[in-house]
């Protein structure tokens, strides 16, 4: 959820100037603005941010009918920093 607010902080910055684009380091003008290409990057999907929609009161018990029909995992906020399911059998390459 922290890394939502500072994406959305700097792209709010930076597009009404408030946050200069530091000339310090290397320019991609592809991507300087492209805070779109990060959330996709840097998110394996976005369903935290159901969380504040209230008429989806109760989505992150995983034994509700739409968590369990949709797939939604880890909403709670006890289970945040836990792995996804699909990831708990991955087996570490090396």
């Amino acid at each position: 959820m922290a890394l939502h607010l500072v994406i959305d902080s700097a792209e709010a910055g930076v597009s009404d100037d408030a946050i200069p684009l530091d000339d310090s380091l290397p320019a991609d003008p592809e991507r300087d603005r492209d805070f779109e290409w990060a959330r996709e990057v840097l998110f394996r999907d976005h369903d935290v941010l159901l969380l504040f929609n209230p008429s989806l009161d109760g989505i992150e018990d995983n034994d509700s009918d739409l968590s369990q029909r949709h797939m939604f995992a880890n909403l709670h906020p006890r289970r945040w920093f836990l792995p996804f399911p699909d990831q708990l059998d991955d087996e570490p390459e090396g």
